[in-house]
């Protein structure tokens, strides 16, 4: 199975058909997109590192090593790749799905939710051995569960995008996230080839579909304002600056959420939102109306 991509407009309408195109060397602003770092690192590692069995055995994924503290394995294991074909095809994917979420999420988060993805995989993998599915002792490496992830965010945020498989048929992001989520499971189940392997797809894939569809409007409502009063305390000298940032943050949040909802409104209508959802929407419309209401008044002063 490969990925074939096709010419695709900039910024497509979230959920909305099209054509799938992975593209975008630089990001917005003429700095290099990530995906274009994170492709140019595994390269990297694999020509001048991946020959190097000392660092190989030291940063691949190993159940045992990381219950004995190399946690660090959980990430350097997502940038090495077995082979030349191995490589190719996760960075392949990385860059097809890659480009469309960095600009829906912007760099940081995108790079976040990627290395998160992987963290995932390595932490079901490790889950599994720790119940006895899988030998504790054996190392994964590849790149595969952040770019599963990356195809769960596309599915949840752009479901009728259209991808070619084989370059001949006509798949749904949707469609294409179900029938490879069954897949693995089975393969799960029937302990097949790379079972293992197929075990960090699975939880990559889950956790991109998550953030898309939940993460991100938990952040939004939530996460965000949680994290920023952790440190309310300490900030009391900047208390003027301090309130403005906050405000700020408040108003992103709220657009962010606004533009979600009604992405998902225009998807599938008004009823696919859920009554909290419903409950955030009308929130944080009041919010920004009583703020658009308070500067006009400013401007009139």
């Amino acid at each position: 199975m490969g990925w074939q991509d096709r010419d695709y407009a900039q910024s497509p309408p979230r959920g909305g058909g099209g054509r799938m195109f992975g593209g975008g060397m630089r990001a917005t602003g003429g700095h290099w997109s990530v995906v274009t770092i994170l492709i140019a690192i595994n390269v990297a590692i694999f020509f001048f590192l991946g020959k190097n069995q000392e660092f190989f055995l030291s940063c691949a994924m190993q159940t045992d090593a990381v219950l004995h503290g190399q946690v660090w394995r959980l990430l350097t294991s997502q940038y090495l790749h077995a082979s030349l074909m191995h490589l190719l095809f996760n960075m392949f994917g990385l860059y097809v799905f890659g480009p469309m979420l960095e600009r829906t999420w912007g760099s940081r988060k995108f790079f976040t939710i990627y290395t998160i993805a992987g963290v995932c995989g390595n932490l079901f993998l490790a889950m599994m051995a720790i119940a006895g599915w899988i030998r504790s002792d054996a190392f994964a490496i590849g790149a595969s569960g952040c770019v599963l992830g990356l195809l769960g965010g596309c599915a949840a945020l752009f479901p009728r995008m259209e991808i070619y498989i084989w370059g001949i048929l006509p798949v749904q992001m949707r469609t294409l996230a179900i029938v490879l989520a069954a897949g693995y499971v089975l393969k799960i189940a029937q302990q097949g080839n790379n079972y293992g392997g197929d075990a960090c797809h699975l939880a990559g894939l889950a956790f991109g579909v998550w953030y898309a569809r939940i993460g991100d409007l938990w952040w939004t409502t939530k996460g965000s304002r949680m994290f920023a009063g952790a440190g309310r305390g300490k900030r009391q000298v900047r208390q003027g600056a301090g309130a403005w940032q906050r405000k700020m943050q408040s108003r992103k949040a709220d657009a962010a959420l606004i533009d979600e909802l009604l992405a998902k409104v225009y998807d599938g209508g008004l009823h696919s939102l859920s009554s909290s959802e419903r409950k955030a929407l009308t929130q944080a419309t009041e919010r920004q109306q009583r703020e658009e209401q308070g500067a006009s008044r400013v401007d009139r002063l």
